[in-house]
């Protein structure tokens, strides 16, 4: 199974819904655009040595996955969702603190990851 294409420019916008988000065409009030991180390269680096990191991050994966993420090099508190193909939320992990090198997973295999600042979590 493969997941479903991320358009590879270098945003996407969000609008959050009940226990995922929804990708929209355009920004308005409710939604938020983030970075989309899609090479290994790029999914490695993420929002590492960044002390503004906007809105957050995509990371969107080839295949369904249980990737691990860790906080080595990240300068501000970050939440951390775990989406699967339909941008449904597996797991999420709140508030995790800078150079904290605990490995954070989700459950089951997703598609995508959200990295969100600390609190900016609207998904429940």
């Amino acid at each position: 199974m493969q997941c479903p294409p991320i358009p590879t420019h270098l945003h996407i916008t969000l609008r959050p819904r009940v226990n995922g988000y929804d990708v929209v065409e355009t920004e308005a009030r409710e939604t938020f655009s983030l970075p989309v991180a899609t090479t290994p390269d790029d999914i490695r680096r993420g929002l590492m040595h960044r002390e503004d990191v906007g809105n957050g991050m995509l990371f969107a994966f080839e295949s369904p996955r249980v990737p691990s993420f860790w906080m080595k090099h990240t300068l501000v508190p970050l939440d951390m969702e775990f989406l699967d193909a339909d941008l449904n939320l597996v797991d999420v992990h709140r508030h995790v603190q800078p150079g904290d090198l605990t490995p954070r997973r989700p459950s089951s295999p997703v598609c995508f990851v959200v990295e969100r600042p600390a609190g900016s979590s609207v998904v429940v």
